[in-house]
C-alpha cells in the first residue's frame, strides 16, 4: 500500500475522477496508520504529498496535525517553509521550491488541532503553555517573528471556552496576558473571521448573523473587564467591533437591495 501510494503522489492532481481517487488514497492511508507497528516517518512524508487531496477530503492529515501540535520545532520548520525571512529579499523560487511552500501552506492552513487537547479531556495548560512559548521564541529566532507570532495565534483560536463558559479557555486567557504580543492576538483575532466559513442569508436579511455575535462577544468582553484578563476583555471587544461593522456593511447592502426590488 506505502509504494502505490508514493508511486502515485505525484500525479494525483492530475487524475480525471479526483474524487475517487482521493477516497482511495484515505483508506489507504487509513490502512497504513492502521497497522501494528506504523511507520509515522512514512505516514507524514506520504500526507504531506498528498496534501491538496486530504484538505477536500473527510480524513485531515493527521499524523502531520498531531506533530505540529507536539513539536513547536516543527511547527516552525513548516512556517520557514512558506514565509521568508524578516529580512531576506524577495526572490523567484523554483518550481520544487514553489510546490514545497504550496504544500506547507496547505498544511499550517487545515491545522486546526490546539496543542494541549485531548478528546475527552480537559485543555492541558502547561502543554499549551510550553508549546507556545517555545513555538514564540523559536519563530523569533527564525527571523519571523510578525508572521510567526499571527500564525501561534491562529490556532489558539481553537481552544475551547473556559470554565466560566466564556470562550477562550483559561490558559489561552493567561498566555495573551503574559506575552502582550499584539500579532498573537492579530492572527487569533484573524482566525475567529476566517473560521467563520462560507455563510448564507436572505438577500434582505442584512447583518443579522454579525450583529447577533458582536452581541454575545461585547457581553463576553464586559464581564472579561471584571476579571485580571484585561488584555483578553480589550481582545473579545475588538472582535465584536470587527462583527458590528460587518453586520452594518451587510445591512447597507441590504438596504440597497430593497431600494432594487422595490
Amino acid at each position: 500500500a506505502a509504494a502505490l501510494l508514493s508511486s502515485a503522489r505525484d500525479s494525483a492532481i492530475e487524475r480525471a475522477d479526483v474524487g475517487m481517487f482521493a477516497w482511495a488514497v484515505t483508506r489507504l492511508l487509513d490502512f497504513l496508520e492502521r497497522s501494528d507497528v506504523p511507520d509515522l516517518a512514512m505516514l507524514a512524508s506520504l500526507e504531506f504529498g498528498f496534501l491538496p487531496l486530504l484538505s477536500h477530503s473527510e480524513r485531515p492529515a493527521r499524523i502531520l496535525h498531531r506533530e505540529l501540535a507536539s513539536n513547536p520545532a516543527f511547527f516552525v520548520e513548516v512556517l520557514s517553509i512558506v514565509f521568508r525571512r524578516d529580512d531576506e529579499e524577495p526572490r523567484q523560487l523554483s518550481e520544487q521550491d514553489a510546490q514545497r511552500a504550496r504544500l506547507a501552506y496547505e498544511l499550517l492552513d487545515s491545522w486546526k488541532h490546539l496543542p494541549g487537547t485531548t478528546e475527552g479531556k480537559p485543555l492541558d495548560a502547561e502543554t499549551l503553555r510550553r508549546w507556545v512559548l517555545v513555538a514564540w521564541e523559536g519563530v523569533r529566532e527564525a527571523h519571523r517573528a510578525a508572521i510567526g507570532a499571527q500564525y501561534v495565534g491562529r490556532i489558539l483560536r481553537y481552544a475551547p471556552k473556559g470554565s466560566d463558559g466564556i470562550w477562550p479557555a483559561e490558559p489561552v486567557r493567561d498566555l495573551i496576558e503574559e506575552l502582550h504580543d499584539r500579532d498573537i492576538e492579530i492572527g487569533l483575532e484573524i482566525e475567529v473571521q476566517n473560521s467563520r466559513g462560507v455563510t448564507t442569508r436572505g438577500l434582505t436579511d442584512g447583518g443579522q448573523q454579525e450583529h447577533a455575535l458582536a452581541k454575545g462577544y461585547r457581553e463576553d468582553a464586559a464581564l472579561m473587564q471584571k476579571t485580571s484578563w484585561q488584555r483578553t476583555a480589550a481582545l473579545l471587544q475588538r472582535i465584536a467591533d470587527d462583527f458590528e461593522r460587518q453586520g452594518r456593511r451587510e445591512d447597507e447592502d441590504a438596504d440597497l437591495t430593497q431600494d432594487t426590488w422595490s
